[in-house]
């Protein structure tokens, strides 16, 4: 049977008149040299948010596989599974997305930060502050906002003196005027 000979649909593509109302195809048809072939839906498979926030820490930091496991508190083998897509499973994994999510978002601040350059933002990741603790170690204690300070304070240390001063200081007595006479 050709293509011209077969169902209704195939009748109406080609102009045949048609009895009936005719649905849409299920898939596409394409001209490959004067043959008529359906090809398939095209399905594209996203990959796992997981596994991008992987690769772009390990791209932002150039840290090893054991690295990245080390700051995310877990083991190396779970990294290596996450870089392949496999997705994780939340009776095993725990917490381990929300701090794959909090490691991502501070590193994505700091490599600007850092003029992305891997180097400098892994000695900005392990910097202490001034109570000793690094921002991997804040965000291992589940504080990310105090991680994200301690980063910037690492960048741009906090002033020892008080508030800042202008240019043009003012004299007692001269700094403000009477609204009203």
């Amino acid at each position: 049977m050709t293509l011209l000979e077969g169902t209704l649909f195939d009748q109406a593509m080609f102009g045949a008149p048609v009895t009936a109302p005719v649905a849409s195809p299920p898939a596409s048809f394409e001209d490959l040299g004067g043959w008529w072939v359906q090809l398939p839906r095209v399905t594209s498979v996203r990959a796992p948010d997981t596994q991008k926030l992987i690769r772009d820490l390990r791209r932002w930091t150039s840290w090893a596989t054991r690295a990245t496991a080390e700051a995310l508190a877990t083991s190396h083998t779970t990294v290596q599974a996450l870089e392949a897509g496999r997705p994780l499973m939340a009776a095993r994994s725990g917490a381990l997305r929300r701090r794959l999510y909090e490691l991502h978002e501070l590193v994505s601040r700091l490599r600007l930060l850092a003029d992305d350059e891997p180097t400098r933002t892994r000695d900005l990741l392990c910097r202490p502050d001034a109570h000793g603790l690094s921002p991997l170690a804040y965000l291992q204690e589940g504080q990310p906002a105090k991680a994200y300070l301690a980063a910037i304070d690492a960048v741009k240390p906090r002033r020892r003196t008080g508030l800042l001063v202008g240019d043009r200081p003012a004299t007692p007595g001269t700094a403000t005027s009477p609204l009203v006479d």
